[in-house]
């Protein structure tokens, strides 16, 4: 038997070979001849469980705190120098719980240090679990301590770094793999006692890995850049994937004395690695190489996931740009396809209005050169009403492309549906109930009401057309406050509108034509019965009011069309104008006109027309000519102006002209008309406005009732 005196006891161990009774008989010597029987028993017992004990157990024994320890603690307490133990350890040879433990175990209380960290051999370190039991008399006093103390270092080490690599996970979620690396490392360079980490990657084509960023801790310097590949170890170019290069002593760098690299990549080719670099010399112990390596794994796992949703993300790219392509492709088809159905409309529509004009001009010639002029009344009648007809055409075309001159004024939507009640009656016939909804107090409402009317009166045709048989058309007002979230009101503006709803109980129609109701000549009813303009016009007066029209209809199930108006409570002071055309005007009295147009039959219908009025007439034929024409003289009285012209535009003839004459008078000429087309505000006083095709009778009355004085 082995003996030894510490700093506080004396140690106590079998020797391993026969020795448990020699140390079973040393306890009954250790007992007085005064002390009981029962006391050698207890001290036996105590001790027989010691020595049963598979890992490091010791007892602790009477007031002189003798200790009697196994093999195993033996083995334990004699691993090597222990500079820095545990304090709740005592140092020195006998190794054990410290005075606070040892205090409370005597005073009858069971103690569990739960994670006792011990240094170990090569720097590393031991974990151990220690339980200390009181050991009683039968009358209850505490004769000494049974100690058990349990190696946990690998369940510790084992949790350590699954909580590392858990983690290490949870940060390339979000963020690749460089940051998320630097993130854990200020963990796992103590756990290793590594003081440098980092990550590379391998460039291409090339024997160089470049790092990004790597942490560093104590003197090692930062490898952040590009270096050669043999910087992190002599196999990287040939070594396999998941090969772990371990180095125990690097013998030749000043800094690192232990480094440790893994390389991941295709084949015999690297193409990420992850390498930890000491400052002291250490052997790398197998758990730690798996950990290592199972990081290294999932750090090339996150670049392959990054570069794959890279590549998913440029081949979304170049779906999402081949897709709009193929939608730009059909759309421009469907425009195509919308164009040509238009002009072929209007192709056929113009046609039969020129056969009628050109037809009726070449039988007023026939009767002139015949000498029957009494016969020429009646075709001079067709070709004036082809001209009307082709005046409402344009003006419908117009009304589609929102470019229709409109005369926007307030307007009561309410009053002027009363006011047609009977003409509405009247177009429905006696077969269709028209019944009225206008809901009291209605907002009023910014647009021509002209327009406004002609459409009212067009939903009524098309819902009178839609119950041959008879049936009921209601029509509703309301006010409406958009908040902008309807998504079948998405060309709308947020704030308050007018709603105006006409409803009937016809077929209605399916989706399919719901569609297409806009389009310029789309029609379902039969050759000859319906242009196909009604709707498209509606369409783009409620466009250019700044409102909208939209269709709720399914088939056999009715129609209604809801035509939103914006809201305008300002009152309306200034009267409209009178369009009609007045008495035929009294001669002119030499008033100075300057005709500014560039088409030259228009031009020469004016000219003279006006001329022959008693007015003297001058002509230019585009903008730069009437601006010099302006500019020479020293008296205009009206300027007769088309706006759409080569050069300065009617518009910026006429801001000319009232800043040399503020008192001139403006007529303008216009077809289709930009400035026109936005209404309010663009006449000023002293500014009047005909829409081509005119009569010429209505251009003189016109002209005489600018300079008429007063």
């Amino acid at each position: 038997m082995d003996q030894a005196m510490g700093q506080s006891g004396l140690i106590l161990t079998a020797s391993g070979q026969g020795s448990a009774p020699d140390l079973l008989r040393f306890g009954r010597e250790d007992c007085r001849d005064d002390q009981a029987p029962d006391l050698a028993r207890a001290l036996q017992n105590a001790v027989r469980l010691m020595l049963a004990a598979a890992g490091p157990c010791f007892v602790i024994w009477g007031k002189e705190q003798r200790l009697f320890g196994n093999d195993a603690y033996l083995a334990l307490t004699q691993q090597g120098p222990r500079p820095s133990p545990d304090p709740r350890f005592r140092c020195g040879r006998d190794f054990g719980p410290d005075a606070a433990a040892l205090a409370r175990g005597f005073e009858g209380q069971p103690v569990l240090l739960p994670e006792v960290t011990l240094p170990g051999p090569g720097g590393g370190h031991r974990v151990l679990t220690v339980s200390v039991m009181p050991i009683l008399s039968p009358a209850g006093v505490v004769l000494g301590l049974l100690c058990t103390a349990a190696d946990i270092t690998t369940r510790i080490l084992r949790e350590q770094h699954q909580s590392l690599l858990l983690e290490l996970e949870e940060e390339l979620r979000r963020q690749g793999p460089t940051d998320a690396l630097r993130a854990v490392a200020p963990r796992l360079g103590p756990l290793l006692g590594v003081s440098r980490i980092g990550h590379g990657r391998r460039l291409e084509g090339k024997l160089r890995i470049e790092v990004e960023a790597d942490w560093t801790a104590g003197s090692l310097p930062s490898l952040a850049g590009q270096h050669d590949m043999c910087l992190f170890g002599d196999k990287l170019w040939s070594g396999a994937e998941g090969a772990v290069l371990a180095s125990h002593d690097s013998g030749g760098t000043a800094e690192m004395r232990a480094a440790l690299t893994v390389t991941l990549g295709e084949g015999d080719e690297p193409r990420t690695l992850l390498f930890l670099h000491a400052e002291a010399t250490r052997n790398w112990q197998s758990d730690e190489l798996a950990l290592v390596e199972a990081m290294a794994r999932q750090l090339h796992s996150a670049e392959q996931r990054r570069a794959r949703e890279a590549m998913l993300r440029h081949r979304m790219v170049e779906r999402t740009a081949e897709l709009e392509r193929t939608e730009d492709a059909l759309r421009q088809a469907q425009k195509m396809e919308a164009i040509g159905q238009l002009t072929g409309g209007i192709a056929h529509d113009f046609n039969n209005l020129l056969q009628g004009i050109s037809g009726s001009l070449d039988l007023i010639q026939t009767r002139i050169a015949q000498g029957r002029l009494a016969a020429v009344g009646p075709f001079l009648k067709s070709a004036s009403a082809s001209a009307t007809r082709a005046t409402a055409l344009t003006h419908r075309l117009l009304a589609f492309a929102r470019r229709q001159p409109i005369d926007p004024r307030p307007v009561q939507v309410n009053g002027l549906i009363e006011n047609l009640r009977s003409l509405l009656r009247r177009s429905c016939g006696e077969a269709v109930q028209l019944e009225l909804g206008l809901e009291q107090g209605l907002w009023g409402t910014l647009c021509d009401s002209n327009q406004l009317e002609n459409a009212l009166l067009n939903l009524a045709i098309n819902a009178r057309d839609a119950m041959p048989d008879g049936g009921g058309l209601l029509i509703t007002t309301a006010g409406f406050r958009h908040a902008g979230r309807d998504p079948a009101l998405r060309d709308l503006d947020a704030g308050d509108y007018v709603v105006i709803r006409v409803r009937d109980t016809g077929h209605g129609m399916p989706a399919s034509v719901v569609e297409r109701a806009f389009e310029p000549f789309f029609t379902t009813k039969p050759a000859g019965q319906g242009t196909g303009l009604g709707l498209s016009m509606i369409y783009g007066f409620a466009r250019q009011s700044k409102g909208t029209v939209r269709i709720l209809s399914a088939s056999g199930e009715g129609t209604t069309v809801e035509l939103y108006l914006p809201r305008h409570d300002r009152a309306d002071t200034a009267p409209p104008r009178d369009m009609t055309a007045p008495e035929p005007p009294r001669r002119s009295t030499g008033e100075v006109v300057v005709v500014v147009e560039d088409d030259p039959v228009v031009r020469q219908l004016v000219v003279e027309v006006l001329g022959e009025q008693g007015y003297a007439v001058l002509q230019a034929e585009d903008g730069h000519a009437g601006q010099r024409l302006i500019e020479k003289l020293s008296r205009l009285d009206l300027l007769v102006t088309d706006i759409g012209l080569p050069g300065p535009d009617g518009l910026q003839l006429a801001a000319l002209v009232r800043q040399r004459q503020p008192e001139a008078r403006i007529l303008f000429m216009t077809g289709y008309a930009e400035a026109a087309a936005r209404g309010e505000g663009f006449l000023q006083k002293g500014m009047e406005m005909v829409v081509k095709p005119f009569a010429m009778d209505d251009l003189a009355a016109r002209v005489h009732a600018l300079l008429e004085p007063g």
